[in-house]
């Protein structure tokens, strides 16, 4: 029989709540499908560990880790990495776009804005040229 100690207990509550919370996502069509699964069996991984921490026993001695514990911490950290690097090249690339995005359109309007300038030019000129051209009405 497996003793669960209470902070596996709040590990599992965690897990199950941020698999519900991806599931309200794909619902949303905030994730799609395949994102609902990838984090799926992140937090299912999850829940596993916490609840059974002898399952990565396995790679503790071969790693040559202290114990489970730092092992959990190392993985945490590096995947908090992964993570980061990510949202990071995402963002990026997001800006890149932004900023071409921002050019395309500045540079549209400065062509409608040249326009609009150019016939309103011809406008006052035409304008001006027949109010010179006019015959003088005396009274």
């Amino acid at each position: 029989m497996v003793k669960i100690v209470g902070i596996q207990i709040l590990g599992a509550i965690f897990g199950l709540a941020m698999l519900f919370v991806s599931y309200v996502y794909m619902k949303r069509k905030d994730l799609s499908v395949n994102d609902f699964l990838i984090w799926g069996l992140a937090w299912a991984l999850f829940m596993i560990v916490v609840i059974f921490p002898q399952t990565i026993d396995v790679f503790v001695g071969p790693l040559r880790v202290q114990g489970a514990l730092t092992l959990m911490t190392i993985i945490g950290f590096m995947f908090i990495l992964v993570v980061v690097f990510y949202l990071y090249v995402a963002v990026r690339k997001n800006q890149k776009k932004i900023n071409e995005l921002i050019k395309h359109i500045a540079l549209k309007y400065n062509k409608l804005d040249n326009k609009d300038k150019e016939l309103n030019t011809k406008d006052s000129s035409n304008h001006e040229h027949k109010l010179h051209n006019e015959p003088h009405h005396n009274n």
